[in-house]
């Protein structure tokens, strides 16, 4: 399986069922299984299918293609994109994080993979995105730019070093302050020279191809890693003004490019996003014989209380599936990320009130298999909060030290999962049995 438990207790029937719905769910946006699906050249043709839509695109006249590539996964998907474009690509640039190096990405001597650091930007990232910038620079108006656009991209792709240093200031402070990841994006594009749409006035008037995969709960492409390539509706005193909300001080602050002209000739296409996963896991279900239903594409605040709903209303032989971004507002000085918080809350409430969710189950995962540490998320239910209160943890003093990684350590509930995911945002799932 693609998906692992680690628990203290046995694995019962109901928890078994919850690994294959979530396994569906990565199978579905596996990389090397959906890229095929989704882009391809045949001939002179460029071939690009999402959800929407098919492009075709001729590559008959085209002097050059350039790639780049900034995100999770991005190493593997540019390496099946030139592994399609063969000796048409002239170069090619990747920047991604560096618990996905170990993979082999067979990427052929026209292309410079770096690895990066995420969720805060580094040397290295600054250095890389100098080589992206560079490249797309001597793009001209018969030259290709396509550009492999992931969830952590944001962070991946930093500019100057005077961006990493308020990159890493404002992204911790305004974190800690619990700042949506639209209004985190929206700052980082303001103190960007690459983000907010500069990717693409630097390669413009190049044709240019965005292949975007969605960490963003609405799938707004201009926020999906601070979008480098689309044109940006923020302003600077937008930005302005979210620093001064979160009470975090200003960092210097430089308004996005707002000449449409420059982005006339780009177009953007959705590989993946967080309704792949979703489907398949809602088909899983059904096959599982239970009745299964969608409760959100975009599920977000915080991230404690965010399951403890769908727990209480959930009915028997029922499972709701959810996908989204919650938020957690730090406290304490534990370890832990909002997928692991959101199954404590969970626990949180099975201590105080057992009976209410009685024969219920709840998972909440990242998508790309790590949730700000070595695991996927976690795994809630009443067994394993009666085994925490015989071992004398309270979830709730756990939960107010943000200590989440820990309390499933010590009592079982941990999901781990190959981690050859594309990331789509996180994805929760609610089961109750028959009683």
């Amino acid at each position: 399986m693609l998906v692992s438990y680690d628990t203290h207790t046995p694995l019962t029937p109901l928890r078994r069922d919850m690994l294959r719905i979530l396994e569906a769910g990565y199978k579905a946006i596996a990389i090397d299984a959906l890229l095929p699906k989704r882009f391809r050249v045949s001939g002179d043709t460029l071939i690009i299918r999402d959800a929407a839509s098919v492009t075709r695109m001729s590559l008959k006249g085209v002097r050059h293609i350039y790639l780049a590539g900034f995100g999770k996964g991005s190493a593997v998907a540019c390496a099946y994109i030139a592994s399609q474009l063969k000796n048409r690509l002239t170069e090619g640039v990747v920047i991604d994080v560096l618990q996905e190096k170990k993979y082999h990405t067979r990427s052929g001597s026209r292309m410079h993979v770096f690895w990066g650091t995420h969720p805060l930007p580094s040397r290295q990232n600054v250095a890389a995105t100098k080589r992206i910038v560079r490249m797309v620079r001597s793009a001209t108006k018969d030259d290709v730019v396509i550009y492999f656009v992931g969830g952590g991209g944001s962070s991946l792709l930093c500019g100057s070093m005077e961006e990493m240093k308020c990159a890493r200031f404002s992204f911790d402070a305004l974190t800690k302050h619990g700042a949506a990841i639209e209004e985190l994006n929206v700052v980082r594009k303001h103190t960007s020279l690459v983000k907010g749409g500069w990717l693409a006035a630097y390669a413009a008037p190049a044709r240019q191809v965005s292949l975007v995969v969605s960490d963003v709960c609405g799938n707004d492409m201009a926020t999906i890693a601070s979008g480098p390539t689309m044109y940006d509706a923020t302003t600077v005193t937008g930005a302005s003004a979210l620093l001064k909300k979160y009470g975090v001080p200003e960092c210097p602050l430089a308004e996005t490019p707002k000449d449409k002209e420059l982005f006339a000739r780009s177009s953007y296409h959705m590989l993946a996003c967080n309704e792949d996963a979703v489907l398949a896991m809602t088909k899983k279900a059904r096959a599982l014989g239970y009745i299964a239903s969608v409760g959100s594409l975009a599920l977000s605040g915080e991230a404690y209380k965010a399951l403890r709903p769908l727990a209480q209303k959930v009915g028997n032989r029922e499972t709701i599936i959810c996908a989204g971004e919650t938020t957690v507002t730090i406290h304490g000085t534990g370890r832990g990320g909002r997928n692991q918080e959101a199954a404590l809350g969970v626990v949180a409430a099975m201590q105080k009130d057992a009976q209410q969710y009685k024969s219920v189950c709840a998972a909440s995962v990242a998508s790309d298999a790590y949730d700000n540490t070595d695991v996927a998320g976690a795994i809630a239910d009443t067994d394993i909060a009666d085994s925490a209160l015989r071992a004398g943890l309270s979830a709730e003093t756990f939960l107010r030290d943000n200590d989440s990684y820990h309390f499933f350590k010590k009592i079982g509930g941990h999901v781990t999962a190959q981690k050859n995911c594309f990331n789509v945002s996180d994805i929760m799932v609610v089961i109750k049995s028959k009683v």
